[in-house]
């Protein structure tokens, strides 16, 4: 089990030393006077699985060619950009990006491939590229 403080501050005893603690810190599992700062209110006993678990949002599955995109969005993405055909000009418009996103929609391009080459497989499988 774990110990959170409640009150603005707690001292723990820690190894022979003290350490202060402010609201909302976790006490060290290594302190020896737990029992008399719960007996005083001034921790209180939490589970931190509650705390640190987060609900994913479901992932669309695919059904066919249509939507490539959608299940690409769905792999992809770091936190809030949004997913789609990578740029066309400036950062992330590497032949790389490209030819990771051609790939990704089942659009087969040779391994050297250059953007602009990649982007006309894409346009001619009738994949988005905007």
């Amino acid at each position: 089990m774990a110990y959170r403080v409640k009150a603005v501050a707690a001292v723990a005893k820690v190894g022979g030393s003290q350490r202060y603690l402010y609201r909302g810190a976790i006490v060290p599992a290594a302190a020896t006077n737990i029992d008399h700062l719960l007996e005083v209110g001034l921790i209180e006993e939490v589970s931190l699985l509650d705390e640190t678990l987060e609900v994913a949002a479901p992932v669309p599955i695919a059904d066919g060619p249509e939507d490539d995109a959608l299940a690409l969005a769905s792999t992809e993405g770091d936190g809030g950009e949004s997913a789609g055909p990578p740029a066309k000009a400036g950062p992330g418009s590497s032949a790389e990006e490209w030819r990771n996103y051609a790939a990704a929609l089942g659009v087969e391009v040779p391994e050297d491939a250059r953007r602009d080459d990649v982007i006309a497989a894409l346009e001619a499988a009738g994949k988005p590229t905007e």
